[in-house]
């Protein structure tokens, strides 16, 4: 590049690329330059003036660890409300179409949930298909939306507490006893679970007692 003469009191000359690049910023910018394309005292204050402009804009801008988080992550959880229990099992509601479902480990355990009992001071769960427990470190947010979520899925809820759980409970189960053994206990089955889930019970301890009820035997095809 040389030197060569300019407007506005001196300036510079580049290489014809160079040249073209000054000429476009100049007529971009409004720069009433003597000569187009070199790089004179007006051009070089109206970039300088640019230059600061930028500068101050940044300034103004607040910093990046406050700007606001994506939409996307401040709904998260508003239908879906997932942890991992003391066992280690992934667990995950979601409310869909105004239904609660259970997933657990990526599973669908319950498509429809119905009622549910909660101990708040042990983070204990009981619902259709049995018990979990909610680890202390995450306890209250995790039970907070749990029954926040269970509550707009129109979930019956009960309060339970550790001194439910001792003692032997009588139910009373109405099984239609004039089909097949295998028929009486798919139903003994569902009124044992909708049972212990309103009473915050295990229900699998209770399906164990009474698992020979509905045995077929040698001497009786049908359940006494």
């Amino acid at each position: 590049r040389g030197a060569g003469g300019g407007g506005g009191g001196g300036g510079r000359l580049f290489d014809p690329e160079t040249q073209d690049a000054v000429r476009t910023y100049q007529e971009a910018h409004g720069v009433a330059a003597i000569w187009p394309g070199v790089f004179d005292n007006d051009t070089r204050d109206s970039l300088i003036s640019k230059m600061e402009s930028v500068r101050a804009d940044e300034a103004a801008a607040p910093p990046k660890d406050e700007e606001p988080a994506p939409q996307q992550e401040q709904q998260q959880g508003e239908d879906t409300v997932e942890f991992h229990d003391t066992d280690g099992d992934h667990i995950r509601f979601v409310l869909s179409n105004g239904a609660v479902q259970e997933w657990v480990n990526g599973v669908q355990e319950i498509d429809n949930l119905t009622r549910c009992s909660i101990d708040e001071s042990t983070g204990k769960v009981w619902d259709n298909t049995g018990s979990f427990t909610i680890p202390a470190e995450a306890r209250t947010a995790t039970l907070g939306a749990l029954t926040a979520l269970l509550a707009r899925g129109n979930v019956a809820q009960r309060a339970a507490s550790s001194s439910d759980a001792p003692g032997d409970v009588t139910l009373c189960l109405d099984v239609p006893m004039d089909g097949t053994p295998e028929e009486a206990r798919a139903a003994a089955n569902v009124a044992v679970r909708d049972a212990c889930a309103a009473m915050g019970r295990d229900p699998e301890a209770a399906l164990r007692s009474i698992s020979q009820l509905f045995s077929p035997s040698p001497s009786s095809p049908h359940p006494a």
